[in-house]
């Protein structure tokens, strides 16, 4: 979980499968109708628990860190809230989730690295920006 580097994506289709490789999901296709239209057949290929297993983990992993802290604010804002686990989700959208799991890759890869770069990564300084 995590350890995958994610290319930018160009459709929803794209990152759907971006955020599958990311969480590590394990679908379940035998429980998926047949004949639906790719684009829903797509869709019920997401795994609710890897989700929530991976958001927490996340979340717990760095609610303690300013970065963190400084992003999921700025996230959370942009729906008129102040609720970090809201931010995490925001992150995690289509508009920011390739510079967000790219980000949060640095943080579990090489921490050591990561904490020395602070608030001047330029990951960081990126995702302040667009959120």
């Amino acid at each position: 979980m995590f350890r995958n580097p994610v290319d930018q994506y160009t459709n929803n289709t794209e990152y759907r499968e971006a955020l599958r490789d990311f969480f590590a999901m394990k679908p379940d296709k035998n429980n998926i109708p047949t004949g639906i239209d790719e684009e829903s057949y797509d869709e019920l290929l997401y795994d609710t628990n890897a989700v929530q297993i991976g958001m927490d983990k996340i979340f717990n992993d760095t609610k303690c860190h300013i970065e963190f802290i400084n992003l999921y604010l700025r996230a959370a804002s942009s729906m008129l809230s102040e609720d970090l686990e809201t931010g995490l989700a925001i992150c995690l959208c289509y508009d920011h989730f390739y510079k967000f799991a790219n980000y949060i890759r640095g943080f579990y890869e090489n921490f050591e690295n990561w904490k020395s770069e602070g608030l001047d990564n330029p990951l960081y300084k990126e995702l302040m920006d667009v959120l």
